[in-house]
């Protein structure tokens, strides 16, 4: 059987999950149950990642290096992502907090399990280790493990020097 031709299907089941991996001719049926919700097929590597897609919600601030770093992984590995700003929406920061257990971000939730308080740098490091993602000669485009610079804290913060109120929730 010719994996390249296999298609893989995942299904929720009382909270397991269950794979299906098939071929055109039906030679081969495998059936696997985790109590996991990452996408399963992703464990045959490349053919199942052209038929599974992750579900990625990414809870991050629109400026901080912490989270540039995961955005610049997301985009590295050309993932679809929901880029979730926590700054400006008072209700995805407290989902946040509630998912994750803790109020740091960056915090990226994979299939259902959450990473928190993570850099781009450790984000990618579970992707590649659990076989989410296959490994790229293609460069982040943003620092992945670092905060932003002190010299952009200090242009903002003569930029919000204009007395307008700070928000804290």
């Amino acid at each position: 059987m010719k994996l390249a031709n296999a298609i893989c299907q995942t299904k929720q089941t009382k909270g397991a999950s269950k794979l299906n991996l098939l071929s055109d001719d039906n030679e081969l049926k495998i059936s696997l149950h985790f109590k996991i919700t990452v996408c399963l097929c992703l464990l045959f590597g490349k053919y199942g990642s052209k038929y599974c897609k992750m579900k990625i919600k990414a809870y991050l601030k629109p400026h901080c290096g912490w989270s540039m770093g995961v955005r610049a992984i997301m985009d590295k590995y050309s993932l679809e992502y929901d880029d979730l700003d926590i700054i400006n929406n008072q209700n995805l920061y407290a989902e946040m907090v509630e998912k994750s257990g803790q109020p740091l971000s960056p915090c990226v939730e994979l299939d259902g399990v959450m990473l928190a308080d993570v850099s781009g740098e450790e984000v990618e490091n579970y992707m590649l280790s659990n076989k989410l993602v296959e490994t790229t000669d293609k460069q982040a485009g943003a620092p992945t493990n670092s905060p932003c610079p002190d010299e952009v804290h200090e242009e903002r913060a003569k930029a919000g020097s204009d007395g307008s109120p700070v928000r804290f929730f």
